[in-house]
């Protein structure tokens, strides 16, 4: 369980500044630094589990409300500058250009226009030309198309699976 998951409770119980805060882009930032005072003002541990489980007993909504209260400029101000980097960043990307990040969807488009050419637009040109119209060899398609995917899908799960941005 991660902190964002208590967004949707701590709204619930009340205190919708903590819940938009773990649940907008700050969430994975500011997650510890949140659960912290709220599982303080609950009297648990500083762990989701324990947070979730302490939001369940009567009283608790109480004690997370005062929490939100009291640093509710505290949270807002989190938010802001969490929101301020997300659109520094996306100038940031903006201004890169599509060099910068487009060719990864340009190499995969190609990839499905190959397919598309050998397995259907390929020979119905041939049907149709005076001479036969070559097709890229399958086995150079397969491996192209491996690697590929290998790359760029490979990358983005081990990217997730090592806790990459």
């Amino acid at each position: 369980m991660q902190w964002a998951d208590l967004a949707g409770t701590l709204i619930k119980a009340g205190a919708p500044v903590l819940g938009t805060a773990l649940g907008g882009p700050a969430g994975a930032t500011i997650g510890g630094i949140i659960g912290t005072a709220v599982a303080e003002a609950l009297g648990v541990e500083a762990t989701p589990e324990a947070v979730a489980d302490a939001l369940a007993q009567p009283g608790a909504s109480g004690a997370v409300r005062q929490v939100e209260a009291e640093q509710g400029d505290r949270w807002a101000e989190y938010m802001l500058q969490a929101s301020k980097a997300q659109a520094a960043l996306a100038t940031d990307e903006g201004a890169k250009g599509m060099w910068h990040s487009g060719w990864r969807p340009a190499m995969s488009w190609l990839l499905i226009g190959m397919w598309l050419w050998n397995a259907m637009l390929g020979p119905l040109a041939s049907v149709f030309a005076p001479v036969p119209i070559p097709l890229v060899p399958y086995e150079h398609l397969l491996a192209f198309s491996g690697i590929w995917l290998t790359i760029y899908g490979g990358g983005h799960t081990l990217k997730s699976v090592m806790g990459g941005r």
